[in-house]
């Protein structure tokens, strides 16, 4: 240690750094100084008036400064800001109210106010991490030293676990670590991730054939990892062609290539999307649109630009939806209810008492009102 002479003490160490008081504490030294030399008397209000009131709610007497219960930590800036609403000691401190309300207790599971040397911090404590989404989706559950930290339990109870087969704790993240836990995830039935490597379920061998990703789009050989289609006829199979019109190889997937995939599928039925239009089926023509569902229950029986709309009160009035809902009148936008004379002839007046049309739908009294921004066709 080298020592140099020239301090109050006729030496100080090397490397100590010089003390600096801050401005405002010079100050009130000063003033506690000349109060004591005048034999000044107190003023028990002044503290009131000082901005140590206003952000540190010590509001009681004259300096130094101290809060005088909890009223006056309450009503300052830093109960407000940083949760000091409770007096102990003289002081404001952390409340366990403003932790429970704070997102580190409902993102980080920190609801519990513990009192320290800067006032106090949230920390987790007891089951608080349990209730996090931290918990329910990565096994993040146990409380220690006053933070959330992963858990063998908590990988287990996890989403991930049920969802991906990550189910086992190793180092700060959930693994899998066998086939099973694969086999038993969401994602080998509905994707295809059923084999076990390196701590993830990954897709291997016929693992998409036996998902719901094959029966569903037609996916169903697996490559690098990902499931492809290779075979027309998964196409032609899959619930997609069924429903959707994607019956025809399309890349690695299955897709819509030729109105013959949409006359046969059931969206040309329910819907009238019988052609091929931007890779989709949609109707091309009026009568796509007649011979569908479509028109007969919502009066939407004219092609345009892809879709069936009504044009005419009569097809309105033709379907299912006027007599059973009262909407005879054809918007741009569908049949809507805009007389009470339909409502009343409805099986909606009948049934629920709805006989009186407003804003396009017939409900139960009230006055009939059409509905803004739009006119009958």
């Amino acid at each position: 240690m080298v020592e140099t002479k020239g301090s109050p003490s006729g030496r100080f160490s090397a490397g100590m750094g010089r003390l600096r008081p801050r401005p405002s504490t010079l100050i009130l030294l000063a003033f506690l100084a000349l109060a004591a030399l005048l034999n000044y008397e107190a003023d028990p209000r002044l503290c009131s008036q000082l901005n140590v009131c206003r952000n540190q709610g010590k509001c009681a007497g004259s300096p130094p400064c101290e809060a005088d219960g909890d009223e006056m930590c309450r009503a300052a800036l830093e109960c407000r800001s940083m949760g000091r609403c409770r007096e102990v000691g003289g002081t404001c401190v952390l409340s366990d109210g403003f932790c429970r309300a704070s997102s580190l207790c409902k993102e980080h599971g920190q609801c519990v106010a513990i009192e320290n040397d800067r006032g106090g911090a949230c920390m987790a404590q007891g089951d608080s991490c349990q209730h996090t989404k931290r918990c329910q989706e990565s096994g993040i559950c146990q409380a220690k030293d006053g933070k959330c930290v992963i858990s063998e339990q908590g990988c287990m109870r996890s989403q991930g676990c049920t969802s991906e087969g990550l189910c086992h704790v190793e180092g700060q993240k959930c693994v899998a670590k066998s086939a099973p836990d694969c086999e038993a995830s969401k994602d080998c039935k509905t994707r295809g991730h059923c084999s076990f490597q390196d701590g993830l379920c990954v897709r291997q061998g016929d693992d998409c054939r036996k998902s719901e990703v094959c029966t569903v789009s037609g996916t169903c050989d697996t490559k690098n990892g990902d499931c492809v289609t290779l075979d027309v006829a998964d196409c032609r199979r899959s619930r997609m062609c069924e429903e959707r019109g994607r019956c025809s190889l399309k890349g690695t997937g299955c897709g819509v290539m030729s109105d013959d995939d949409c006359a046969g599928a059931r969206v040309c039925k329910t819907e009238g999307a019988c052609a091929v239009r931007h890779g989709t089926c949609a109707p091309s023509r009026d009568e796509h649109c007649r011979s569908a569902n479509v028109c007969a229950d919502q009066g939407r029986c004219t092609s345009d630009q892809g879709r069936c709309i009504p044009t005419t009160d009569a097809d309105c009035r033709a379907s299912t939806l006027c007599r059973e809902q009262g909407r005879c009148v054809a918007r741009r936008s569908g049949c809507v209810a805009e007389r009470n004379e339909d409502c009343k002839l409805a099986q909606v007046c009948e049934l629920s008492g709805a006989c009186q049309a407003r804003f396009g739908r017939c409900i139960a009294g009230g006055a009939s009102q059409q509905i803004p921004g739009d006119s009958p066709q």
